[in-house]
């Protein structure tokens, strides 16, 4: 006999233990079928970041309730391009809204950001550092933080069309007349 107890007598004290957890806990209990309302897809949102040189791009990205997986149905809302190499982005949706954001910190210290916000059926509101931005003037953004005030220049670009990889952001950053020369104003300015 090896402690105070038979080894069967502790098996089955072990059984019963976890039994009855499980019971507690919910495991054993029956389940009921879902309400319909709980089963409907919803739609994802989601940020992308792109780091070209000393640059890093942002994008907010919407996927539609009936293909919410299928890359092939992303649509990069808007991209903001900051001269910065790094960024923290996210995003969510609470039911009503998708909801972005991402910021940056320039060399100097404190913080650069961007805010969007999408109702359900309605356009994007973007707002970068509390100033807000009509997306029918243009879809890119490119932020110069570095020198320590920030300026924002809105460009026109179908933003629809861009890949989410960065290849594709490093091969506009060569082929994009505007974007090349933030990238390389960048890159001088270390």
């Amino acid at each position: 006999m090896r402690g105070l107890y038979p080894a069967r007598l502790s098996r089955a004290w072990a059984t019963l233990f976890l039994v009855g957890l499980a019971f507690l806990c919910g495991c054993a209990r029956p389940t009921t079928p879902a309400p319909a309302s709980s089963t409907t897809r919803m739609p994802s949102a989601g940020t992308g970041a792109y780091r070209v040189g000393r640059t890093v791009a942002t994008c907010a990205i919407w996927s539609p309730a009936d293909r919410p997986a299928d890359p092939l149905a992303r649509q990069i809302l808007f991209v903001v391009w900051a001269d910065v190499p790094d960024a923290q982005s996210g995003s969510g949706i609470d039911g009503k809204h998708a909801i972005y954001s991402a910021f940056f910190q320039p060399p100097g210290g404190g913080r650069v950001g961007w805010e969007a916000e999408m109702p359900h059926g309605a356009d994007v509101s973007l707002t970068i550092n509390e100033t807000k931005y009509d997306l029918a003037a243009g879809k890119l953004f490119l932020l110069n933080i570095r020198a320590g005030q920030t300026q924002v220049r809105q460009l026109e670009r179908d933003v629809s069309q861009f890949r989410l990889d960065t290849g594709y952001f490093q091969k506009l950053a060569r082929e994009d007349e505007d974007i090349a020369r933030f990238v390389a104003a960048a890159e001088e300015d270390k």
